[in-house]
């Protein structure tokens, strides 16, 4: 599981999402244990000053990209031009486009402030998995994880790659390009983004339901003895050493759901944010092409745009769910506590996907907002159009 993911992410690195960790005895204890040595001195020395010069390369790196996403916003605006009555039009894709270059560029932050929080949160996964072995006997299933990975991997990069392509031909059909050439590295690696975000949260939901398991199955053993098996230690499920044990568990996907939002909050509020704004727009053009405003074939441009992102919004809304638990009545006082202050950290320490709670997600909500600006502003077209006829009619 920790091979593929990493393989995955050194892929991500391409596109400057994530840089590769300084190896864990690239540490000044382990430059001091070795130097101790006369004859590890040169080793010491010879792996500190690659292990330096692989971190300013990553820095170089990292500076490249963004200074190429800003020149080319820069060219964007400069080069393209304002046509005659559609100064509104040019203002809404100038701001959609701004919104992807600063997401875009907040990325690259995060990438390079908070790699140490990335990977202890890459570190608690494992932890989290040997865990779930050990204390719980659980099996994590992670070939069948690895099979729903990928095929999730597989089916949102080929929407996604579709998508762009029929957007792509469509724009250069109707001569409507706008500034795509110079958003589509950006838009690439939002994508890439929102898609390694989303195996993040795939993982956890994968061992939150192997913690859930074994919750219900000590509910099981309290409520249902008639249905016990003869092939299970059910004294184990009774202990308090399990119930401490499935606590516990909990407590390590809480505190990985946390770094989770440490890392990875801001560019998801970024990208959301720019993708709703870019998902309305689409759809208000789309409406005006559909009631004769500009060609008719707009709704082409919009469709492939719109449809990745309603796909990727309904994947995030089944993946952030709550952990629901059935309450039972032990008799013993000591694991009757443990029960009350597991039940306790449930309704505190709620799993839920936010920048440092300054904002909560909540997509019923945001496409409601969405849908009433695009028909608002439809309204508003009627009504300009029926105050053209009247005049023309005087």
């Amino acid at each position: 599981m920790e091979k593929c993911l990493r393989f995955w992410l050194r892929g991500c690195a391409v596109f400057g999402i994530y840089v590769i960790p300084i190896k864990e005895h690239y540490t000044a204890l382990h430059w001091q244990r070795l130097s101790r040595k006369k004859g590890d001195r040169q080793l010491a020395w010879t792996e500190e000053k690659a292990t330096r010069l692989t971190y300013l390369l990553q820095r170089l790196y990292l500076a490249m990209l963004a200074v190429t996403v800003c020149v080319l916003y820069l060219h964007g605006l400069y080069a393209r031009e304002i046509e005659h009555g559609f100064v509104l039009t040019w203002l809404v894709a100038t701001l959609v486009y701004t919104s992807q270059v600063l997401t875009h560029l907040s990325i690259f932050m995060a990438a390079l402030w908070k790699r140490e929080q990335h990977e202890s949160f890459l570190q608690l996964l494992q932890q989290i998995e040997v865990s779930l072995k050990l204390r719980l006997k659980c099996n994590t299933r992670q070939s069948a994880l690895l099979h729903s990975l990928r095929l999730l991997l597989f089916s949102l990069i080929l929407l996604s790659v579709v998508g762009i392509c029929v957007f792509t031909v469509v724009s250069v059909w109707l001569n409507d390009i706008g500034y795509y050439w110079h958003a589509a590295w950006t838009i690439v690696t939002l994508r890439v983004r929102i898609l390694q975000l989303l195996i993040y949260a795939r993982i956890l939901r994968h061992y939150l339901d192997c913690v859930c398991v074994k919750l219900r199955q000590v509910v099981a053993c309290r409520t249902s003895p008639a249905s016990q098996l003869l092939d299970i230690n059910y004294e184990r499920f009774e202990s308090l050493e399990f119930l401490l044990a499935i606590k516990e568990n909990y407590t390590l996907i809480f505190k990985a759901v946390q770094l989770f939002n440490d890392f990875a909050g801001w560019s998801l509020f970024g990208i959301i944010s720019s993708y709703m704004l870019d998902f309305t727009c689409h759809v208000y053009w789309s409406l005006l092409g559909l009631d004769g405003y500009g060609s008719p074939y707009t709704y082409l441009v919009g469709m492939p745009a719109a449809l990745p992102f309603s796909v990727i919004g309904a994947i995030i809304t089944d993946l952030v769910s709550k952990l629901t638990t059935v309450r039972s009545t032990p008799a013993l006082k000591r694991y009757s506590c443990v029960v009350y202050q597991f039940s306790t950290q449930l309704e505190l320490q709620r799993i839920e996907v936010t920048a440092q709670h300054f904002f909560v997600l909540d997509l019923r909500l945001i496409m409601s907002i969405s849908t009433a600006i695009a028909t608002n502003l439809v309204i508003m077209i009627q009504f300009l159009k029926s105050e053209n006829l009247e005049s023309s009619g005087a």
